[in-house]
C-alpha cells in the first residue's frame, strides 16, 4: 500500500520502471481509416498484460469468421494463443520478449503435449527423449555420426559424447523460434504497422485526458472516471469521423 487514503493502489516494477496505482488495458477496433475503443479493463498495477488478454478472449464467442488481434509481446504465450485459436482468433504479437533462440530450432518437431521430441532440423528421430517436469525440457539422445555430418550442427550445438550427441530443448523454444520466423514476413510487417497506431493511445490519454490524475480514490471510483475519459476519447473519434463524412459529401457535390 502506497497511500493510506487509497488502500487498493499497488506498487509494481516493470521493465525497470516503478509504477504505483492502477493499470488499464484498451481494446481498439479499427479499419484503414477509422478506429474506436470497443472495450477497456482497469485493475491494480500488479495485474499482468497476459491476464487482460485472457479476459478479452474469454468474453468473445467463437467467431464465425476469423478475426485478428494484434498485441505486443507481453500479451503472447502458448496459453493465450491456444485460447485464441479455439475462438477462431488469429493472435499476432508484434514484439519478442526475452532472449532470441536460434531460428534453426523452428524446424524441430515436438509431440502435441510438448513432452517428446519427434525430430530435429535434419529430420533425425531421437534414440531416446526424456522429459523433465521441473524444467519443461526434453533431453534427447541423437545419433552421433549423423550429428557430426549435419549442416546444422553449429546452430543446434549438441553436446557430443563418445557414442551419442545430446541436445536439451523445450517445445517452448521451438515455438519462440517459429515466432521469429513469422516475424520476418511481409504479412507480419503489415500487422506491425497497424500496431504502431495503437501505441499512441496511452500517450493521448495522458497528455489530453490527464488519466494519471484522478479526483477520487479506490479501484472502483477511479475505474469509473477512467471510463468517462475513454468515452470522451471515443466521442472525439466520432466527431472526426463525422467531419470526414461532411468533407466527402461536399467534395462529391462540387464534382
Amino acid at each position: 500500500m502506497q497511500n493510506p487514503s487509497d488502500p487498493d493502489a499497488t506498487y509494481r516494477k516493470k521493465t525497470g520502471k516503478e509504477t504505483r496505482g492502477y493499470s488499464a488495458n484498451l481494446v481498439e477496433t479499427f479499419d484503414e481509416e477509422n478506429s474506436l475503443i470497443t472495450d477497456y479493463q482497469y485493475d491494480t498495477s500488479i495485474r499482468s498484460d497476459s491476464s487482460y488478454l485472457k479476459e478479452v478472449i474469454n468474453k468473445m464467442d467463437v467467431q464465425k469468421e476469423q478475426i485478428t488481434i494484434i498485441a505486443d509481446g507481453a500479451y503472447g504465450g502458448k496459453d493465450n494463443k491456444t485460447l485464441a485459436t479455439g475462438n477462431n482468433i488469429n493472435l499476432i504479437t508484434t514484439d519478442f520478449q526475452g532472449k532470441k533462440p536460434n531460428e534453426i530450432f523452428a524446424e524441430f518437431v515436438f509431440s502435441e503435449d510438448g513432452k517428446t521430441l519427434l525430430s530435429c532440423a535434419d529430420d533425425q528421430e531421437p534414440i531416446t527423449s526424456v522429459y523433465n517436469e521441473q524444467t519443461g525440457q526434453c533431453r534427447s539422445k541423437m545419433n552421433l555420426e549423423r550429428c557430426l555430418n549435419c549442416p546444422h550442427q553449429q546452430a543446434c550445438n549438441p553436446k557430443l559424447q563418445k557414442k551419442s550427441a545430446i541436445i536439451v530443448i523445450s517445445s517452448k523454444t521451438v515455438e519462440r523460434a517459429q515466432q521469429l520466423q513469422a516475424m520476418d514476413t511481409e504479412e507480419f510487417r503489415e500487422f506491425a504497422k497497424s500496431r504502431n497506431g495503437v501505441e499512441s493511445l496511452p500517450s493521448t490519454l495522458r497528455r489530453k485526458y490527464d488519466v494519471d490524475k484522478m479526483p477520487v480514490r479506490g479501484r472502483l471510483r477511479t475505474k469509473l472516471y477512467f471510463g468517462f475519459k475513454i468515452a470522451a476519447l471515443n466521442f472525439r473519434k466520432l466527431c472526426k469521423y463525422y467531419d470526414s463524412l461532411v468533407q466527402r459529401t461536399q467534395k462529391l457535390a462540387l464534382e
